[in-house]
């Protein structure tokens, strides 16, 4: 089965989890909470987002900084932490809150190789080359809601560049909220490693 099968597939996948109601609330309950979260503690937002995903601090702040900020689900609300999405959630707000989307697409529009963004993993490379390569559809994903069709339709137009990222010897499959945050979270980390660059 070939990459942009998959990805093909994991789409549609997602797009059928979203039509029950529970599965789509979920996730917009908590890409709101991610963004409440990243508008009232910037600060430790930030740090949280330049540490290494993978090692037990960064685990650790994450709880912390989920944990510090309960007032950000809504009352009498349920939340089914989840966190790859609490963390693309929380770059999100603070690429949107960055500047304008023009600014964020000439950001993005920028040679990978003369910039040290940080590539954890292989699909940090995929999402990095994608963002590079499709500044502007990458900068649109933020324009829209989680488990819209528009969001299916940006995820969609990616699609082949996301395959043609991926290194060719790998397989891999997402669900398009998990897509969403890998994207959003390298973008965050390029732009971040740019305005560094200019300092």
């Amino acid at each position: 089965m070939s990459v942009a099968y998959m990805l093909a597939f994991a789409a549609a996948a997602a797009a059928d989890a979203a039509s029950h109601q529970n599965d789509k609330l979920a996730v917009e309950v908590m890409h709101n909470y991610g963004a409440c979260v990243a508008k009232l503690d910037k600060s430790r937002a930030r740090q949280l987002l330049a540490m290494d995903y993978r090692s037990d601090e960064y685990t650790t702040a994450l709880i912390k900084l989920a944990d510090r900020n309960k007032r950000c689900v809504p009352p009498g609300g349920q939340l089914r932490f989840q966190p790859i999405l609490f963390a693309g959630a929380v770059a999100e707000e603070l690429l949107k809150s960055g500047g304008r989307d023009q600014d964020l697409v000439q950001r993005l529009s920028v040679d990978p190789v003369k910039i040290a963004a940080p590539v954890r993993s292989d699909l940090d490379d995929m999402a990095l080359c994608t963002i590079t390569r499709k500044p502007a559809e990458s900068a649109q994903l933020l324009a829209t809601r989680p488990v819209s069709k528009e969001e299916s339709a940006v995820i969609r137009s990616l699609a082949p560049t996301l395959t043609d990222c991926l290194r060719h010897d790998l397989k891999a499959t997402f669900n398009v909220p998990a897509l969403r945050s890998i994207i959003v979270l390298n973008a965050w980390r390029l732009a971040n490693a740019i305005s560094k660059a200019e300092q």
